[in-house]
């Protein structure tokens, strides 16, 4: 085989792992960042998604016209009102076709993922006023995960359309078929009073206008006139998303309550959902610990038949939900075992990494060498809904991710002596990067630089070193991670953790440190082009090298030093072997 012919398989290959993982659940389909531009979808995805979705070329045309609309608008916003109003980019865009079957608000991916209802698009609707609030809404939607709060930031967008775009909107509102439609029909209903909001650019008020009150989202100025409509309209807001989210939770509910035993067809004997996960641990005894909201241990699998704790803490859950959570459990134990089954010498590995995070509820046990699985966990209520889109593959990536911390801590991800040198040198590549970016930066961002560096007696490269070095077991679990994981789990990981960072304050050091470290984690994904994406999707090009804070030849630099670095790392064969990777 030729270099080139090579080349182009592995493209194919790329490709081909990447349409998998945009079309890995049934109730929606992914449109990767990678594949947008400003002008929308391109021919070539919008002819996988038809061959993959059947979605019609005049699906994809509707959603590019929203899409370039979106583009420009958001431009103008940003530009009139930076304080108020992001700047566009390219995010993975969730489309969920199956809205009975998707959970309300969800963001598959964290903060990389926005969440839209196909019908936002349908062209026989042609209702591109109402399809572009829907991208400029599910963008702070994404970013502050409460809907009232992304209504009212939202609210100075009206103040700059049309009375004809405006109707257009209220018109389209009254016939969506959203499971949250009432959502919108209400921001129409309440219309005539957001147009007479003010904001100081967008629409300042004249001098007559004495008493305005402030709102902090969206930088609004309120008439005292409409004070109380406002806070009428956030608590109906608010008692719709309650409403809306706890019809999709009956709606699960009213799944069967109760599974017949197959053992006994024909009794007719029901036993309650809780039963299916109890009698799955005691026959399966997984490895992995369940525990409940404050980490009190409630099933071992060293004594499986000990059911009572987790029968209690399970209730009356439902069918489908136990299902869920027996799916779970099974993951968190499969990659469990093929983690451990890969290791040379098992006792070689650790008890502790040293530290527990139990942030996401699935964590390494400090002292059981086994993950812990807990009833109550950020994002997810496994005892009252069935996982969403995208849930189980992270769940497979975070658990093989904690075993990658123990792997760190047995000294099997690290430098070996043979490549010292090269860390050594790499080092320094990143001191000098470091100090050319912030000699030629503006002198705000060079002040607060120094200013930190002084304070902690090292130079700013030396603390961009030290912040890249402490996160660098993140990244050696991750090269491990991609031994055992499926190819979507690892790239719906991926994607999850590079994201933009600029609501966070980060200090000069810490932005450049996160970034650089951050999108090392694209060399080992999918995107084709991890520069690109970078670029595109996280804001970095508009706020920093737009501006001159930075050039892009030093930012390429900085990247390729700190993948210099990352480089330095390799596996201990010799402590893990190579599994062959799970069939899904």
């Amino acid at each position: 085989m030729t270099r080139g012919s090579a080349t182009a398989d592995a493209v194919r290959d790329r490709a081909a792992a990447l349409h998998e993982f945009c079309f890995v659940h049934a109730q929606l389909f992914v449109i990767p960042a990678d594949h947008l531009t400003r002008a929308g979808i391109g021919d070539a995805f919008a002819r996988v998604l038809n061959r993959e979705r059947n979605v019609s070329v005049a699906w994809v045309a509707a959603f590019n016209r929203a899409y370039c609309v979106y583009w420009e608008r958001a431009e103008d916003l940003y530009r009139r009102a930076p304080d108020a109003w992001f700047p566009p980019r390219l995010q993975n865009i969730c489309i969920v076709t199956d809205r009975g079957c998707a959970r309300p608000y969800h963001q598959p991916l964290f903060k990389s993922s926005w969440s839209l209802d196909a019908a936002d698009f349908e062209p026989e609707r042609d209702d591109v006023e109402f399809a572009v609030y829907q991208l400029l809404h599910a963008e702070r939607l994404a970013a502050c995960q409460d809907m009232p709060k992304a209504i009212v930031s939202g609210l100075s967008y009206w103040l700059t359309r049309s009375d004809e775009e405006v109707e257009q909107f209220c018109a389209a509102a009254q016939s969506s078929p959203r499971i949250d439609a009432e959502v919108f029909t209400r921001l129409a209903a309440a219309m005539p009073w957001v147009r007479t909001l003010f904001h100081p650019r967008l629409r300042p008020p004249p001098p007559s206008e004495t008493q305005l009150r402030p709102v902090s989202d969206g930088s609004l100025l309120v008439p005292q006139a409409t004070a109380l409509p406002l806070r009428r309209f956030v608590g109906e807001i608010r008692q719709v998303v309650t409403d809306v989210v706890q019809r999709y939770r009956e709606s699960v509910k009213a799944a069967t309550a109760v599974l017949r035993t197959e053992s006994l067809p024909s009794t007719s004997v029901a036993k309650p959902a809780a039963d299916l996960v109890t009698g799955w641990l005691a026959e399966h005894r997984p490895p992995v610990l369940i525990a409940d909201g404050q980490g009190t241990i409630l099933w071992d699998p060293e004594a499986p038949h000990a059911c009572e704790r987790v029968h209690g803490a399970l209730g009356d859950i439902t069918a489908d939900v136990a299902q869920s959570l027996v799916a779970d459990l099974d993951v968190v134990g499969l990659n469990t075992e093929r983690f451990l089954s890969s290791l040379r010498d098992p006792q070689a590995l650790p008890r502790s990494t040293g530290g527990v995070d139990r942030i996401g509820g699935v964590y390494l046990h400090d002292e059981r060498q086994l993950i812990v699985y807990c009833l109550a966990q950020s994002g997810l209520d496994p005892l009252r809904e069935p996982a969403p889109a995208y849930h189980r593959l992270l769940l497979a990536a975070r658990t093989v991710h904690e075993w990658g911390h123990l792997a760190d801590a047995a000294g099997w991800l690290a430098v070996p002596a043979s490549l010292r040198s090269q860390q050594v040198a790499a080092d320094s590549r990143i001191d000098r990067v470091v100090a050319t970016i912030f000699a030629a930066a503006p002198p705000a961002f060079r002040d607060r630089a120094a200013a930190e560096a002084h304070a902690a007696g090292e130079t700013t490269g030396a603390l961009v070193r030290a912040l890249v070095r402490y996160r660098m077991p993140d990244y050696v679990s991750n090269v491990l991670a991609r031994r055992f994981l499926h190819p979507s789990a690892f790239e719906a990981y991926v994607r999850g953790n590079v994201y933009a960072h600029f609501d966070e304050d980060l200090s000069p050091t810490q932005l450049l440190a996160r970034y650089g470290f951050e999108f090392q984690y694209l060399g080992l994904s999918l995107v084709h082009d991890p520069l690109t994406y970078f670029l595109q999707t996280t804001w970095f090009s508009t706020y920093l090298l737009d501006n001159g804070v930075i050039a892009l030849p030093d930012l390429e630099e900085l990247f390729a030093a700190i993948g210099a670095l990352c480089a330095c790392y390799r596996i201990d064969d010799a402590a893990i072997g190579v599994p062959a990777l799970p069939d899904g």
